[in-house]
């Protein structure tokens, strides 16, 4: 039942607007400040909850959801009495706001021999990548009893066929495709989320090519990200994202004040036309109405559990996708000279939107990252 009530989080994070505001959601069948309501499934805000987070005493920030909250459970529960082959074959569905059901593969999906599956996406150009011997090592030691199986993805934007040590690394999967080169590791990003979309891993680890910094600290990060999500030793924690960069806070606003008002530093104001486009994009894909700030770790490298991707149905990523699908002179923000390459400024935008995307606050928690300093 904790699966079921991470995967019912989730979707709360995913299509109620309050958690813009108000952080975490509890799904709850309970009652509204209106005593004529009668109980219901909701999306509940923290505040208007008991300290165990688990009855209604008052308040009114929470949205009504009955019905596809209903689905999702009985979904969910359905699911934890199949069985769930080696192959991943798809037994459960995803519920969208409307309460239309989308196939999908079971929640944390554990293989025949008890191993939780980390996948590695990895948008790659020429780039060296010796620090993924430090990501292997980090995951690994920090599962403790728990045997993984990492699936290792590469997608090669700059049609490079050479091999690195990585390759000698033991990987249980080994992918590499090639992809036009556009969108930076968006594009990657996205197609990984799409193709595969009905057999996701446990988790997944999202990387851009030279690991940003060539990997600072990855050992340390991904043992303690691994840690957190097997150390307990019973199966993979649900409900997780974490930041793998943790060095730059930056923040996309529409005025200083904005940040000014959270003491966030690093707030980008001056290019009007960037976060119009941040606006538009987000209300587009979300249908729910833009924050005024976003605040996030630089460079959108990350680790996500399952049950935040699937929140989203395969739909949501395909429209994503299609934002560099289009033709480019139709690109709303765009990168400019030397450095600019087909859909470089939709990324752009993208690195303030993939933690909201995937159930985080539109305000990032500083401690939402893989450094076990912070």
């Amino acid at each position: 039942m904790r699966r079921c009530d991470a995967l019912l989080q989730a979707w709360c994070h995913a299509h109620c607007p309050l958690a813009r505001e108000h952080g975490p959601l509890y799904a709850r069948r309970d009652r509204s400040h209106d005593s004529g309501a009668g109980r219901a499934w909701r999306c509940y805000a923290a505040a208007t909850l008991d300290e165990s987070r688990t009855t209604f005493v008052g308040g009114s920030a929470y949205c009504t959801r009955d019905s596809p909250l209903r689905k999702v459970l009985e979904l969910c529960l359905a699911a934890e009495r199949s069985p769930v082959d080696e192959g991943g074959a798809p037994s459960v569905v995803s519920v969208d706001e409307r309460g239309e059901a989308h196939q999908i593969a079971p929640p944390q999906l554990m293989n025949a021999r008890g191993e939780a599956r980390v996948g590695l996406v990895v948008a790659h150009c020429h780039e060296e990548m010796r620090w993924l011997a430090q990501v292997h090592r980090g995951l690994h030691e920090g599962a403790g009893s728990m045997p993984l199986r990492l699936e290792l993805y590469i997608y090669e934007k700059c049609q490079n066929s050479s091999v690195g040590e990585w390759n000698e690394l033991r990987w249980e999967v080994q992918r590499r495709a090639s992809l036009v080169n556009k969108g930076e590791e968006c594009y990657a990003y996205l197609k990984y989320m799409t193709n595969y979309y009905s057999s996701l891993p446990d988790v997944v680890l999202f990387f851009q090519g030279d690991g940003v910094l060539n990997g600072r600290n990855f050992y340390a990060k991904t043992l303690a990200f691994s840690k957190l999500v097997f150390g307990h030793g019973k199966g993979p924690r649900p409900d997780l994202w974490r930041s793998v960069n943790d060095h730059q806070y930056i923040a996309l606003a529409s005025d200083q004040s904005e940040c000014a008002a959270r003491r966030i530093p690093n707030c980008f104001v001056e290019n009007k036309r960037q976060f119009h486009c941040a606006t538009l994009l987000y209300e587009r894909s979300t249908e729910q109405k833009a924050p005024p700030v976003w605040a996030v770790y630089a460079n959108a490298q990350f680790g996500v559990t399952r049950d935040r991707l699937v929140a989203r149905p395969l739909s949501f990523y395909r429209q994503l996708l299609d934002e560099f699908e289009v033709d480019p002179s139709a690109e709303c923000f765009k990168i400019q000279g030397h450095k600019g390459r087909p859909f470089r400024g939709t990324c752009a935008l993208f690195e303030y939107l993939w933690p909201s995307f995937l159930g985080e606050s539109h305000v990032l928690e500083k401690k939402h990252t893989m450094n076990p300093q912070k």
